[in-house]
């Protein structure tokens, strides 16, 4: 008998093990971000932190940093939901979700 979950999971290439961050300021860069998320920044997984920019290049306040599990990612999103980034002046809360990985596309973000 085979147990099918109606849930993705790494036997469907879906991973929770990344995080969604909105609300960036615009001048925010992959250091600031990796400042905001603090001791849970060791989690990154290398060149993991995906700035998105809009069609004309500029940045859109959105991020994506794939973490090394879905415990790392879950654990990133509680701690820093809705805490403030500031840069210079700049003080702005940062929303900050719990995202899908493909693993069996490892260069389609998400």
């Amino acid at each position: 008998v085979v147990k099918r979950s109606t849930e993705p999971s790494a036997a469907n290439g879906l991973r929770r093990d990344c995080v969604r961050l909105r609300g960036l300021p615009y001048e925010a860069r992959v250091e600031h971000v990796v400042e905001f998320l603090g001791e849970h920044a060791r989690f990154i997984q290398f060149q993991g932190v995906h700035m998105v920019f809009n069609s004309q290049g500029h940045p859109s306040g959105e991020a994506f940093i794939q973490m090394n599990s879905e415990q790392a990612a879950a654990g990133a999103a509680a701690a820093a939901h809705n805490k403030f980034m500031i840069i210079g002046k700049k003080q702005r809360y940062i929303e900050v979700n719990i995202s899908f990985s493909n693993t069996n596309n490892a260069s389609a973000a998400i």
